[in-house]
C-alpha cells in the first residue's frame, strides 16, 4: 500500500483577490469564510490570514467530535416518539441510515440486546452510543 488510508485532521482554504488590499480581502473574503464555517460541527480551531491579492483560512478538524454529534442526531431523527427511546427496528433504521456496515440481522441484533440492559426492548442514547462503539471496535 503506497498511501495509507487517513483521515485530515486540517482543512486549507486559499482564494485569490486581484488587486485587492489586506484589510479589503479580510472584510470581503477571510471573515466571510470565518463566519460560514466555525458553526458546523467538529470545528476545533481557525485561523485565517490577509495579503496582498489573497487570503487562506486554515481549519483544524476535530472528527471524533463531529461522528459523536451525527450518531446524536441520528439518534433523536429515528425517536419518533419523543421518549428518547429507540426500539430494535428503530435500532436497526438508524445504523441503515448512519451507513454503518454490519455482518447480518442477527449480528445487529445482538448488538440491540446487549445495549439493552435492562431488557424491555428499549435502548437510550447512552446505550445506542456504546452499541455502535462496540461495533466499530469489533469491525
Amino acid at each position: 500500500q503506497l498511501f495509507p488510508e487517513f483521515e485530515p485532521q486540517q482543512i486549507a482554504i486559499w482564494v485569490a483577490y486581484p488587486g485587492g488590499a489586506p484589510n479589503e480581502v479580510e472584510e470581503a473574503v477571510c471573515i466571510p469564510i470565518e463566519d460560514s464555517v466555525w458553526d458546523l460541527t467538529g470545528i476545533k480551531e481557525m485561523n485565517a490570514g490577509a495579503g496582498e491579492s489573497g487570503g487562506w483560512v486554515m481549519i483544524e478538524v476535530d472528527r471524533g467530535k463531529a461522528e459523536s454529534r451525527r450518531r446524536t442526531a441520528a439518534f433523536y431523527a429515528a425517536d419518533t416518539w419523543g421518549n428518547k427511546l429507540l426500539t430494535l427496528r428503530q435500532f436497526i433504521s438508524t445504523v441503515d441510515a448512519l451507513g454503518i456496515d454490519y455482518e447480518d440481522a442477527d449480528t445487529l441484533r445482538g448488538y440491540f440486546h446487549a445495549a439493552d440492559e435492562n431488557g424491555d426492548g428499549l435502548i437510550h442514547l447512552d446505550q445506542f452510543l456504546m452499541a455502535l462503539e462496540t461495533m466499530a471496535a469489533e469491525d
